[in-house]
C-alpha cells in the first residue's frame, strides 16, 4: 500500500490512474469521507471519464442537491432514502 496526500487532486487522480492502468479497469470508484474527498477532488474526478467517488454528505446539503434537482428521491422505489440522479 502506498500513502498519498490524498487532499491534492493530482496525487490522488495519478493515483488512481495508476490503478485503473496496473489492474486494466475500465473504472474506478473512490469510497472515502468528507475530509478525503473534498470538492477539489470530485471536481478533478469530473475531468477523468470512469473515475467516480462515494462519499458521505450532510442532510444540508442533500437539501440543497435536491431542490437543485441533482438528486432524485424518486430514484429508490419504495424507500424513504434519496440516490443520485
Amino acid at each position: 500500500m502506498h500513502l498519498v496526500n490524498v487532499s491534492d487532486p493530482r496525487t490522488l487522480i495519478a493515483r488512481m490512474r495508476c490503478l485503473q492502468q496496473q489492474f486494466s479497469l475500465s473504472g474506478v470508484i473512490l469510497v472515502g469521507d468528507r475530509g478525503m474527498i473534498a470538492k477539489a477532488n470530485m471536481d478533478a474526478m469530473w475531468e477523468h471519464p470512469g473515475f467516480h467517488w462515494i462519499t458521505a454528505i450532510r442532510s444540508s446539503t442533500i437539501r440543497k442537491l435536491q431542490r437543485s434537482g441533482f438528486i432524485d428521491p424518486s430514484a429508490v422505489p419504495g424507500s424513504s432514502g434519496t440516490a443520485l440522479a
